[in-house]
């Protein structure tokens, strides 16, 4: 007995889910997902660097990406690695930069942002008030490569 060709189910391909809810949500949806994990990712290494701040050596760039967002960030840096760890009053760092046409209140707020970027990232700070002097903190002073002899 022989079976008709009809009778006979044929299994139907099924659709991807990229067929099912469309090329452009599919792909949106994947980066979601990448975008998710990468964010676990980068919770966990800063918690990884938090945890074992104190052992790390960081190099200068790397702090540089971290704290500077423009030149003048930069040369605050350069002005308060110079002054040592006595440190330097706003309106001297200001007179020093005085290219940047900057005044003493935008070196205290651009040194608080600097502070903050560097906090969030790996729990230090760059400099910080002795009196109404801003110095630059041993942990900036050991990783930017300044002189041992500046350390207080």
């Amino acid at each position: 007995m022989e079976v008709p060709a009809e009778d006979v189910q044929t299994s139907k391909k099924k659709r991807s889910q990229e067929e099912k809810v469309g090329r452009l949500k599919y792909i949106i949806q994947l980066e979601k997902e990448q975008s998710s994990r990468l964010n676990r990712i980068e919770c966990v290494l800063s918690i990884l660097e938090k945890g074992l701040g104190c052992f790390l050596k960081f190099e200068q760039s790397y702090l540089q990406e971290i704290i500077c967002r423009d030149e003048v960030d930069l040369a605050i840096i350069d002005v308060l690695l110079g002054a040592g760890s006595e440190g330097m009053l706003p309106k001297d760092i200001a007179a020093g930069l005085a290219r940047y046409k900057i005044s003493r209140w935008h070196v205290t707020r651009r040194i608080v942002r600097m502070n903050k970027r560097l906090k969030k990232e790996i729990d230090q700070n760059v400099a910080e008030r002795h009196g109404w002097k801003w110095a630059i903190t041993s942990f900036m002073n050991e990783n930017w490569g300044a002189p041992k002899e500046d350390l207080v």
